[in-house]
């Protein structure tokens, strides 16, 4: 569910549409342009100019910037060096475990295997940070918070949900002795039921022996399944603003107030990753 609405707001904005906006010859050369040619004589007027935007900041590790971004309220990538032919830098998305927060000195660093704690310094054309939710404590604004505590239940529920099937929701099947049964048949009729009934699809019972089957008559399992629907609910309003963006709902294929939301929402995540960007 989280990993659904996350799409949404991150590879979906930017499967959408870029606009670029600054020096034409810049915007040509990060957008790209296709050959050119004469339509007489089909000879190539212009060659071909391969966009350089998706090459520094390829699709996968921008979306996942923003994702963390989105969730921990701050993500951290590292301009490397492109060794192809024409590069000049690739981002590449860093492991937030890494990243930590000075207060004393106002600084992010982040704790590189090889050159220990490097200080993050966004806009020198190595280091990216993109805090969506602002500078200060961006941490604290993070959708982890409020996913926290659903997911925590969810999974809980979900183990709990699975233990009720697996003793509950068959019925207790068990052998009633009468008066007349004789007990050498006793070990061997408990073995059959423990181990044989359940796949049996049926059984001639020794003289005195009634085979009878309990049915769980209660729903414990609705709780857990309850659990799991609110911890839904919790989490599409952390990541979504609300529920009927995801699950759609009456006014929602009439009206455009949903859509309208949506849009804002993923507008906004847009125009931070474009300042951040």
């Amino acid at each position: 569910l989280i990993k659904g609405i996350l799409g949404t707001r991150s590879a979906g904005m930017f499967s959408l549409p870029t606009i670029f906006d600054g020096d034409p010859w810049l915007v040509d050369v990060l957008r790209g342009r296709p050959a050119k040619y004469d339509e007489t004589t089909g000879a190539r007027i212009e060659a071909r100019l391969p966009g350089m935007w998706e090459r520094l900041l390829p699709l996968s590790e921008a979306t996942a910037i923003v994702e963390d971004g989105i969730m921990a309220g701050a993500g951290v990538g590292y301009m490397d060096d492109d060794p192809l032919p024409g590069g000049w830098r690739r981002a590449r998305r860093l492991d937030l475990h890494w990243l930590s927060y000075r207060h004393h000195e106002d600084a992010w660093y982040y704790q590189d295997a090889r050159r220990g704690a490097l200080r993050v310094t966004p806009g020198d054309g190595r280091w990216l940070l993109f805090t969506p939710y602002g500078r200060h404590r961006p941490w604290s604004r993070g959708a982890w918070y409020p996913c926290a505590g659903p997911f925590i239940s969810k999974a809980g529920a979900a183990v709990d949900r699975n233990r009720w099937q697996k003793f509950l929701a068959d019925g207790l099947r068990y052998i009633e002795m009468g008066d007349d049964a004789s007990e050498i048949h006793r070990d061997d009729m408990v073995a059959f039921v423990r181990d044989a009934w359940t796949y049996a699809p049926g059984a001639v019972m020794p003289k005195g022996y009634v085979p009878k089957i309990v049915e769980a008559q209660g729903k414990g399992y609705e709780v857990y399944s309850e659990t799991e629907s609110r911890a839904d609910v919790e989490i599409m309003v952390a990541l979504a603003g609300q529920v009927t963006t995801t699950e759609g709902g009456k006014g929602f294929s009439s009206g455009d107030v949903w859509r309208d939301i949506a849009l804002s929402l993923i507008q906004t995540t847009a125009t931070s990753a474009s300042e951040w960007i």
